[in-house]
């Protein structure tokens, strides 16, 4: 049980407090983007999203507190650039501040009185981003859902590889789903159009997206599980999950209630009419990402020679 409490709530943080931010330093496509948060295994799936909207690596400035790690060393092999910075020493970001004109914020999707303490975490966040005159005039905040992605993680895929998908939630219930992937090419289209449409930048221009490729309840996640992997997966409602964290686990109980409970909505076909062909379901990030191959692990997925980098660097 124990396990089952720190894996969930493993898979919980990412959702509410993970970091995507693409910042442009430029006003065309054929420009730069400084991305920050995104070197960790997760965060390359957003790298792969701006090299599918036409980014090159030469042209992604990727913030690391230590370049010398071999991860980071990998991605400069490929091409990309390397900024040794921490966001913890601002003096280190100075020279990085100038000349931004615009901020794309992962964020996390919620109605307001959500009730969850991470959630509000980034919710702030994108108050100063939006509101505060020391920030780029263009700010859009991408408020993701559960990220697909997490289901590969050491914590949720073995053991529905064996044909249980553990969710805490009624088999009624519908979630909506999100692909990292598809947070890193939004962002990067985003940022392309505010330079094609050459916003004012005289004036402030903010926008909030809900982002997210598919809603389906428990079961039908099970089910899209078994069609990928060749045999049948079930949805467990681990009810005991809940009343544990209830009575040990505040912080986790709040996200799983979240889930329970949340009313926010994401409409699906606004997002593919705005983003045509960017948008992916989850049978199709299944199959893009090989589910039923059982000897992959979600470090095949996320690790930098995976990422499909363009001939034409």
């Amino acid at each position: 049980m124990k396990n089952a409490v720190s894996n969930t709530m493993a898979l919980w943080f990412f959702l509410v407090f993970s970091l995507h931010c693409a910042v442009t330093r430029c006003h065309a496509l054929s420009d730069n983007i400084l991305v920050v948060g995104a070197t960790g295994t997760t965060g390359l799936r957003a790298i792969q999203g701006l090299l599918d909207v036409g980014y090159k690596p030469h042209q992604l400035f990727i913030l690391t507190r230590n370049a010398s790690r071999t991860h980071m060393k990998q991605l400069k092999k490929l091409g990309f650039c390397l900024i040794q910075a921490d966001l913890q020493r601002p003096s280190s970001l100075v020279a990085m501040h100038q000349d931004v004109t615009s901020i794309v914020y992962n964020s996390a999707a919620a109605a307001k009185d959500h009730g969850v303490k991470r959630i509000q975490q980034k919710h702030d966040v994108e108050s100063i981003l939006m509101h505060h005159s020391k920030y780029p005039r263009h700010v859009t905040c991408l408020r993701a859902n559960l990220f697909m992605e997490e289901l590969w993680k050491r914590y949720t895929r073995p053991q529905i590889l064996k044909g249980e998908y553990p969710l805490p939630v009624n088999r009624w219930r519908k979630l909506y789903l999100t692909s990292v992937r598809d947070m890193g090419r939004l962002a990067g289209t985003v940022v392309a159009r505010e330079s094609a449409f050459k916003q004012d930048a005289r004036s402030k221009s903010t926008r909030i997206v809900n982002v997210a490729g598919d809603l389906l309840s428990g079961p039908q996640i099970a089910r899209a599980f078994g069609k990928a992997q060749g045999f049948p997966c079930r949805h467990v409602n681990n009810r005991e999950l809940t009343k544990f964290a209830k009575e040990n686990f505040p912080e986790l109980y709040e996200q799983i209630h979240f889930i329970q409970t949340s009313p926010e909505k994401t409409n699906i076909r606004t997002l593919k009419k705005e983003f045509p062909g960017l948008i992916t379901s989850f049978k199709e990030f299944l199959d893009e990402t090989k589910w039923g191959n059982v000897d992959l692990e979600f470090d095949d997925l996320s690790k930098p020679e995976s990422l499909d980098v363009p001939d034409n660097m």
